[in-house]
């Protein structure tokens, strides 16, 4: 067991030796003085925050807009009913083609920024502006995956249609589209067998 030695404390935290004479201060417990710059540190820092969000807003993504329909729409490769164009228009179009319908949120960074990825990513699998472009067997290939995304409940994507509620499909209208897909995927598609 050690020893330990009892030294004398004054009132203000000075450690007295044995002759009277203050030799060590202890620091004072914090008060008012701590809670005010840590007050003053939060201004600090919401304020920087602040700053950043506002300097942010002024770089915005490109804007994915396109004036009318062009040669490789997919209405200009495939016969498109006029129900099965408009649920591809409110439902698919936004991020699978060359003209998505902005919300207004869309001016806010950085969620902006957040669709202009997101569109980029879903015109990356399928762009029905871009239809054209495919090759028959490319484009049989993206007409198996619309049927299938669509009969499998996986498009269009619940963050889409939490917001967008018009693009919410019904069973007829998924059935419609499906079956829309699959007779224009069997038009494009080489017989079994044959080139």
């Amino acid at each position: 067991m050690e020893a330990r030695a009892i030294v004398p404390v004054s009132k203000n935290g000075a450690i007295r030796d044995g002759g009277g004479r203050a030799t060590l201060r202890l620091p004072a417990a914090p008060k008012a003085a701590s809670k005010s710059l840590l007050r003053h540190m939060i201004k600090k820092i919401f304020a920087g925050l602040l700053v950043a969000f506002v300097a942010i807003q002024f770089v915005r993504p490109a804007r994915n807009l396109s004036p009318a329909a062009g040669p490789n729409d997919v209405t200009a490769k495939l016969e498109v009913p006029a129900d099965v164009q408009h649920v591809l228009a409110t439902a698919c179009y936004d991020c699978h083609s060359n003209n998505t319908r902005y919300p207004w949120y869309a001016q806010v960074q950085p969620v902006g920024w957040w669709l202009a990825s997101h569109i980029h990513d879903g015109k990356r699998h399928l762009n029905f502006s871009e239809f054209g472009a495919y090759d028959a067997k490319n484009a049989a290939r993206k007409l198996r995956g619309v049927a299938r995304t669509i009969n499998g409940g996986s498009m269009p994507l619940s963050s889409y249609t939490w917001i967008h509620r018009d693009a919410i499909l019904s069973a007829a209208e998924k059935k419609l589209v499906a079956d829309w897909a699959e007779a224009a995927r069997a038009k494009l598609a080489p017989p079994p067998g044959g080139k």
